[in-house]
This record gives C-alpha cells, structure tokens and sequence, in this order.
C-alpha cells in the first residue's frame, strides 16, 4: 500500500513538471505575456541572467515574472521528488525508477510519432502534383519560389554559353523577354513553363514543324493574323466531330492530282 502510494505521488509529481513546462511553451503569443515559443530555458550561472531565456532568430521571448514562475515550480517539484525518493526504501525506490523509465518512454515514442508525422507531411507536399487551380496567384514582387523549377548544373552551365554566344542585338531582346516575365502573375508564368517543357520534350521534326509555322505567322499582316486567331478560336469551340468534318470538307475541296 505504502508502494502504490509512493508511485501515485511521484506519477502526479512528474505529470505537473511535465505540464508545467509544456503549458509554459505551448502558451498563446501574446504581446509581452507568450510562451516559450522558439526559445530555451537556460539556467546557468554567472552574468546576472540566470534563468533568462536564450532568444532565437523568429522566436517569442516571454516576461521575466513568467520565467521566473516556471523556475519557481520546476525547483519546487525536484526538491519534493529528492526529499521522496531520500525518505523511499529500495523496493519503492526501484519502483519510481521504472515508472520514471516508463514516462520517458512514452514521452519518447509520442516525439518519435510526432517527427515521423511532420517528415510524412513533407514528402507529400513535395511529391504532390500542383494543378492549375491550385497555385496561387501571387504578385511577382513577393518572389514567390513555391512552383520554380529547378536547374541542373550542366543546364546552367549551357544556357550561360548560350547568353555569352549571343549577339548585343539579342541580348537586349533576351532583356525585354525577362521583363515580360516578371510582370506575369504566378499562374501565367506556371503555364508558360508547361509549354516550355512541352516545347524541351519535342522531337527535331516537331519542333522544325514549329518553327515553319512562326516563320508562316510573322510573315502574315496583322489582319491575316486577326482572322487566323478567329479561325483558330472557332475550331477550338468545335466537338471533334465537327472538326473532323470540316478537315474532310476541306480535303474534298482540293483540286485532284
């Protein structure tokens, strides 16, 4: 009976200390009354700041009077559990071992499953596929880098030779290109590397087939071209059997060979 007592106590004793500390840290951020956010209690000794804690780069530091309560509690606690475990007979003191080792424990596996959680949620946010609805549509001054691609050294490397290879004439035009390109939102720039990607993964027939047709639409006047992006628009809001017969329509309509 004695035993079970003894365990009792020091379960209550160890579950305020746990409590004590983590209610200090897990505290709202309030302007001069927030927890410890960010920041480490530190007792050590010597310069005049004892139990001050260390402030970090983004964190809250709390008051001196809240600092001082948590100290206040966590030296109250240590003193009981000493005067407990000098007062306890071996059996008890074996038994406030075990339970200490079982509290650890526990603690332990919960940041463990904590830890592993948090790497879980980054893979997926790493490995999800961004659709078109889903970015965010962003000023380009806010430098937004969420959905950048990134380089590799040898394609670095060749579009450096491709710059330095590049006429003064070019380079300016190269310019004005990149200042077209940071005044697009997120989502027309996303789009835009879409089609660059596509453009990459292009075979040397396709992407000269390309080129025939730029080279046909910058001959065109700028009416041509009006009623060539009518055209093209139409044809878009067309089914496919709409399209199909229109094409056969036309072929029916050439001169035979």
């Amino acid at each position: 009976m004695r035993i079970r007592r003894y365990g009792q106590f020091f379960l209550v004793v160890m579950a305020l200390g746990v409590w004590g500390f983590s209610s200090a840290q897990g505290s709202e951020r309030k302007p001069g009354a927030s927890g410890l956010v960010d920041s480490q209690l530190s007792l050590e000794a010597g310069s005049g700041s004892v139990g001050l804690p260390k402030p970090t780069p983004g964190g809250v530091v709390v008051g001196p009077r809240e600092v001082n309560a948590v100290i206040k509690d966590r030296v109250l606690i240590q003193k009981t559990v000493r005067r407990r475990w000098d007062q306890a007979t071996p059996e008890e003191r074996n038994q406030m071992l075990e339970m200490q080792r079982k509290l650890t424990g526990d603690r332990s596996q919960a940041i463990n499953d904590l830890e592993r959680q948090e790497l879980l949620d980054r893979m997926n946010s790493r490995s999800r596929v961004i659709q078109p609805r889903d970015r965010r549509v962003v000023d380009s001054s806010e430098g937004s880098r969420e959905s950048r691609p990134r380089m590799s050294q040898g394609q670095r490397r060749a579009l450096r030779e491709h710059v330095r290879d590049l006429a003064p004439a070019d380079r300016q035009i190269l310019r004005e290109r990149i200042d077209e390109l940071h005044a697009l939102n997120e989502v027309d720039q996303s789009i835009l590397r879409d089609q660059l990607q596509h453009l990459m993964s292009l075979s040397v027939e396709e992407r000269e087939q390309l080129d025939d047709y730029r080279t046909r639409w910058q001959s065109m006047t700028p009416d041509e071209q009006d009623t060539f992006r009518q055209r093209m628009l139409q044809l878009r809001e067309m089914s496919s059997g709409q399209r199909q017969e229109l094409l056969d329509r036309a072929l029916g309509d050439l001169p035979n060979n």
